[in-house]
């Protein structure tokens, strides 16, 4: 091959990858120039920088000036991402901007590794403009929200993820990576510690379970290290715990009303009518929590432990505006305890997976596109704003119905396939390596709900964007057929 030949051929790889760059990341940047970018949240998480800037460091008082420190509940990272960039003399507006630059690296870095791996043709291109511009992973992105940080660490351990499949002899390197990455997911949101899970799995599936307790105790004992001074931290402003769940920020005393709520609310819609007045960090009220039952089959405005709520909250107490006092916790305490035995199993259970579909599967949520449909929204007239917004919402609902469906058929197909009753046979274990990444998938999904929805009582499906590219990968590389590509191994490869 000649200096010329050489030349085209460098010049035609460098346009596929130009084109799949300016593709992605145009209609991103576009998007979030053209859009609102701030949410409550924002102003939050603005607050801190501008208080680390200050020189009060990690807190979050809305008073310039005011440096009582920001005690559990939040990580520094984000926090002190958005202060470097507006020390650098960046506005909002480039906060985003930069996030999304990053995010179509990460996007750069998937398709490239599947690249390596035999994908090629009008298949990369599909592949790198089904998940770079997926409806659901645009949404957020124009938000100074944590969450499209998240989906960096997600594609990239989805990326180191595949590499482990495909080449278990790099493993230790891949681990390197691993580390690092993990670390720094967690010091921007300590529950990201979900998304690291299925590296570990893999170890268990590829390389048994010897090689599983090894790496899984090195893990566990270089992520503690490494965040065991954030927690310390914690405990010199006066944390009784390190690692605390709520924040020194969060209404007093609020754990005893959460959990009653979760006792019976369905929609993030009626959750956000009871959670978020207390939540405000800078004008909370008590007394604009509403309490919506109406219709709703756990729970009605005749029933006792509504009523005391309602007393409860409709009570004068200047001195907690936000929250509530010791003894009104433990009463919320005792009803979310009373509430739940009445549900009995079956209804509780019934109530987990109304709430799960409901935040997944929500007609009527947005997924962070400006689509907002007010309650009092005419369709009188031909109003087309309305209509579109409409159309909108039903086209981001097909495409996770529809995203969904294949992931649930996919796994319905290894069900099939599975014998549990020989849990240690030959064929399961076959069968389980080739299907890492669809497990995988599940587990990110089902500790994800399980953990703010079961757990937590959250409901916002914001929580759940980061495990969408999970199972959109998986969803492809199941109609794809990953164990075509070419370095896919059949085989199980030791490692030391």
């Amino acid at each position: 091959m000649n200096i010329l030949d050489k030349a085209i051929k460098f010049s035609k790889v460098n346009n596929k990858w130009i084109i799949i760059f300016l593709v992605i990341s145009i209609p991103r940047y576009l998007y979030i120039i053209f859009n609102h970018n701030l949410l409550p949240d924002s102003y939050f998480y603005l607050t801190i920088a501008r208080n680390i800037s200050d020189g009060c460091g990690f807190a979050s008082n809305y008073l310039p000036g005011d440096c009582e420190p920001l005690v559990g509940g939040y990580f520094p990272g984000y926090p002190y991402f958005i202060y470097l960039v507006k020390s650098l003399g960046f506005g909002n507006k480039v906060i985003p901007l930069i996030v999304s630059f990053c995010t179509t690296i990460s996007l750069l870095y998937f398709i490239s590794t599947l690249n390596r791996l035999g994908l090629e043709g009008k298949r990369l291109y599909f592949y790198s403009f089904f998940i770079g511009l997926s409806p659901i992973s645009i949404g957020f992105s124009r938000f100074i929200l944590i969450e499209p940080i998240i989906y960096i660490f997600s594609i990239t351990l989805i990326t180191e993820l595949i590499k482990i499949i495909s080449n278990p002899k790099d493993f230790k390197a891949i681990f390197k990576r691993f580390i690092v990455l993990s670390i720094l997911a967690i010091y921007f949101k300590p529950t990201s510690f979900v998304l690291l899970l299925p590296i570990i799995f893999s170890v268990l599936i590829l390389f048994g379970l010897e090689k599983f307790i090894k790496y899984s105790i090195i893990f566990s004992l270089i992520i503690s290290f490494s965040i065991l001074p954030w927690g310390l931290r914690d405990i010199k402003y006066g944390a009784i715990i390190p690692f605390k769940v709520n924040s020194s920020m969060a209404p007093k005393n609020v754990k005893g009303f959460a959990k009653w709520v979760s006792s019976f609310s369905l929609t993030e819609y009626d959750y956000a009518l009871s959670m978020f007045p207390l939540i405000a960090h800078n004008n909370g009220d008590r007394k604009k929590v509403k309490l919506i039952v109406s219709q709703n089959p756990f729970i009605n405005n005749k029933d006792e432990d509504y009523k005391q709520a309602r007393e409860i909250l409709d009570k004068e107490n200047p001195e907690i505006k936000r929250g509530f006092t010791k003894q009104e916790e433990n009463e919320f305490l005792e009803m979310a305890k009373e509430r739940f035995k009445k549900n009995g199993f079956l209804g509780n259970i019934f109530l987990f997976v109304i709430k799960s579909t409901g935040v997944l599967l929500n007609p009527l949520n947005s997924w962070g596109w400006p689509a907002s449909i007010g309650v009092d929204a005419s369709y009188h007239n031909l109003n087309i704003s309305q209509i579109i917004k409409s159309l909108f919402k039903l086209f981001l609902f097909t495409y996770r119905v529809f995203i969904f469906s294949l992931f649930f058929k996919n796994l319905l197909n290894f069900l099939r396939l599975f014998n549990p009753y020989k849990l240690l046979s030959k064929n399961n274990k076959r069968l389980f390596q080739d299907n890492i990444f669809l497990i995988s998938s599940l587990l990110v999904l089902s500790l994800n709900l399980i953990m703010y929805i079961g757990i937590f009582g959250f409901l916002e499906h914001r929580y759940f964007y980061q495990i969408m590219p999970w199972i959109e990968v998986s969803v492809l590389l199941g109609l794809n057929n990953f164990r075509n590509l070419k370095s896919y191994p059949l085989v199980k490869n030791n490692i030391s």
